[in-house]
């Protein structure tokens, strides 16, 4: 099954952490995020900016979850300075926030 949803976020790598381990990483996230190619979707951006990875992407066709990210960021945690990850479903009135600074899941119920 797939739905709407907004996923945004973005990465601080931890001080020392190669070039070719940020590049492994990023990969991994957008693999995991089905984050597309830049260049073939106007509803994707990314910047990159030394040592931190910024994302925004509307998919329509999704299979993210909170579990997603949740296990996303347990694979990355030991690369990463810090971490957030954002993640709304446009099909309904709820929003989902896991932050690493806080380690909470925060659950908004925006009553559509």
């Amino acid at each position: 099954m797939s739905w709407e949803t907004v996923v945004s976020g973005g990465i601080v790598f931890k001080e020392g952490t190669s070039k070719e381990e940020r590049e492994k990483i990023i990969k991994k996230i957008k693999h995991e995020l089905e984050l597309p190619d830049k260049k073939e979707n106007e509803a994707y951006s990314e910047r990159i900016e030394g040592a931190v990875f910024r994302f925004t992407h509307i998919n329509w066709f999704s299979h993210i979850s909170e579990e997603t990210i949740e296990n996303l960021i347990n694979e990355i945690r030991d690369k990463i300075e810090s971490c957030d990850f954002n993640l709304y479903y446009l099909d309904y009135g709820k929003s989902w926030i896991l932050s690493e600074e806080t380690k909470e899941l925060k659950v908004w119920d925006i009553g559509l």
